[in-house]
């Protein structure tokens, strides 16, 4: 199923994880767009979504009604699912990238939405080193380069010396700060955090951290922290170290559609 990107920020934004869990679990059972609810259902809809409560699987029910994503014919009790286009009409929302949920990965949908953010700020990443000026750029601690061939700009592998298409930008290990995603999203820095360590237990990301010698004296290490001069520092054998940025490596793949405009995030 295409899960749009803007969709999956929207209700990160506004803590609808398992509302929307229990929405995208109806579209996969309901592909026609409009069914008669009753216990079987529910059921189904918990065991997809493992929500143990039927009582809790209503809650989430009524608050798609609440949100207008799903609508009842008050004349055969028929419900109607809306479309994700339309929702994202509903609230004003542009957006032109999307990903693939499967049937299986419901059920780690908390570590997909995450996996979703730091797979478009990677591929962001890629593109605005690809669109920049410079005859040739180097990443540090990354083993890809960006060169000039025939007039265009393209990311070769150091390792294989090879070309590497546009599609698998965004699964490039890239260093993603945590910033800048919570800037990018408008999410606090601490939920960023535990979205990205909930994608990559359920493997939907991998992340390779490290650190690096800094000149600092160690006994000047507190005064550094307490004045904000560096972050994530620790000692070591009387040397200090910084922690580097995490690099990120995606396993979703990002699309976007054909009539492609800049989105706004």
């Amino acid at each position: 199923m295409k899960i749009p990107l803007r969709f999956c920020s929207f209700i990160l934004k506004e803590n609808l994880e398992n509302t929307a869990s229990v929405f995208i679990a109806l579209k996969f059972l309901f592909v026609e767009g409009n069914f008669f609810k009753d216990d079987n259902v529910l059921d189904k809809v918990g065991k997809m979504c493992s929500i143990k409560s039927g009582k809790t699987v209503q809650k989430h029910f009524d608050n798609l009604v609440e949100l207008n994503w799903i609508w009842i014919n008050q004349y055969n009790k028929l419900v109607n699912l809306k479309s994700f286009s339309n929702i994202l009409d509903q609230y004003g929302f542009e957006d032109y990238f999307y990903f693939i949920l499967s049937e299986k990965q419901l059920k780690k949908f908390r570590g997909f939405l995450g996996a979703t953010l730091f797979t478009y700020c990677s591929y962001k990443i890629w593109r605005a080193l690809i669109l920049s000026n410079r005859s040739k750029a180097i990443v540090a601690n990354i083993p890809y380069s960006i060169f000039k061939r025939r007039g265009r700009r393209v990311i070769i592998s150091d390792v294989t010396n090879k070309l590497i298409s546009p599609l698998y930008y965004s699964k490039l290990q890239t260093p993603v700060a945590l910033i800048l995603v919570s800037k990018c999203f408008q999410l606090s820095k601490s939920k960023v955090n535990r979205l990205k360590l909930e994608a990559i237990k359920c493997k939907f990301l991998s992340a390779k951290g490290g650190f690096k010698k800094i000149d600092i004296p160690f006994r000047e290490l507190k005064f550094a922290k307490a004045e904000k001069v560096i972050d994530y520092a620790l000692q070591f054998n009387k040397e200090v170290y910084q922690r580097e940025i995490d690099l990120i490596r995606s396993e979703l793949f990002i699309y976007k559609t054909r009539k492609w405009k800049k989105s706004k995030l």
